[in-house]
C-alpha cells in the first residue's frame, strides 16, 4: 500500500477494508505478491477499523499467514467445499495441442473463454493458430507492454473477441460474466492455480474445463493430475448437461 493510498484513507474516514485475492499476503501461496505485504499496516494506522479477506484458494497453511499478516484478531472463518457443482472437468491425452484446443472450441461455437498455456511462445503461437483459423484470439502476457494487456483484455471483456490465450498472468479480478470455457494447454503449475483458473468459467452454469497432458507430465506432477482426475470424476453429473 503506498503512502499517499494510507492518507487518502485517513481523510475519508475508511470504515471497513476488504482484501480480495488474500492468498497473495502469504509466502506459502501459489501467487505471493510482494506489493500485498504492505497491507500489514492497515491494522497499525487503523486498529479499530474491520478487516474482511476473502480467497478462493487458502490451504490451512495459507489461513493461517494470511490471519497473522492481516493481524486479525480471533477472526470469524468461513470455508467451503472445493468441488464446485457449476463446472466439470475433461482430461485429455495430449498429442497436438492446438489441434486439440481448435476442435474443443469447435465443440463450444460462439462461446468465450481462456486458453492457458505456460510459456509466451506457446501462448503467441496458440493465439496465432486459433485466428488463422477464423477463431477471434488475442495474446496476453507479461512481455506484453501494459497498453497492450489493457487493450486485449477490454476488448475481451467487451466481447471484440471471443478467447483470450495467456500465462497465468491473466485472470486476477477479471470482471466477465460470460466466460463459458477455461482450457489448460499444458499442465497447470500447480493444483491452487488451476482451481483459481479454472474457477473463472464459474460465474456461468455448467459449463466445461479441459486440460491436455502428456506422460512426462505425469511422472512430473502426477499428484496434480489424480486432484484434478477427482475433481473430474465429482462433476461427471454435469457432462451430459454441458455437452447439449
Amino acid at each position: 500500500m503506498q503512502a499517499h493510498s494510507l492518507k487518502s484513507c485517513m481523510i475519508f474516514n475508511v470504515s471497513f477494508f476488504a482484501v480480495d485475492e488474500a492468498h497473495c499476503i502469504s509466502e506459502w501461496g501459489h501467487d505471493f505478491r510482494p506489493d500485498y505485504y504492505s497491507l500489514s499496516l492497515l491494522r497499525t494506522h487503523f486498529p479499530d477499523v474491520p478487516i474482511a479477506a476473502f480467497t478462493a484458494t487458502a490451504t490451512k497453511k495459507v489461513q493461517k499467514d494470511i490471519i497473522s499478516q492481516l493481524k486479525l484478531n480471533n477472526p470469524f472463518i468461513i470455508r467451503s467445499s472445493f468441488d464446485r457443482k457449476e463446472l466439470y472437468y475433461r482430461i485429455v491425452p495430449k498429442k497436438n495441442a492446438k489441434e486439440q484446443i481448435l476442435e474443443f472450441l469447435k465443440e463450444h461455437p460462439s462461446k468465450s473463454g481462456i486458453v492457458y498455456r505456460n510459456t509466451r511462445k506457446d501462448v503467441e503461437s496458440t493465439a496465432e493458430f486459433l485466428s488463422e483459423h477464423g477463431i477471434s484470439s488475442l495474446p496476453y502476457h507479461a512481455g506484453l507492454s501494459p497498453e497492450e494487456r489493457k487493450h486485449h483484455q477490454e476488448l475481451f471483456k467487451n466481447d471484440d473477441v471471443r478467447v483470450i490465450t495467456a500465462t497465468i498472468a491473466f485472470g486476477m479480478g477479471i470482471d466477465k460474466s460470460n466466460i463459458r470455457f477455461v482450457v489448460h494447454g499444458d499442465l497447470p503449475k500447480s493444483i491452487e492455480s488451476y482451481y483459481q483458473e479454472t474457477g473463472r468459467a464459474g460465474r456461468m452454469v455448467s459449463f466445461p474445463t479441459a486440460f491436455f497432458y502428456t506422460a512426462e507430465a505425469i511422472q512430473e506432477r502426477s499428484a496434480i493430475i489424480y486432484v484434478i482426475w477427482k475433481m473430474r470424476m465429482n462433476s461427471r453429473g454435469q457432462e451430459r448437461t454441458c455437452q447439449r
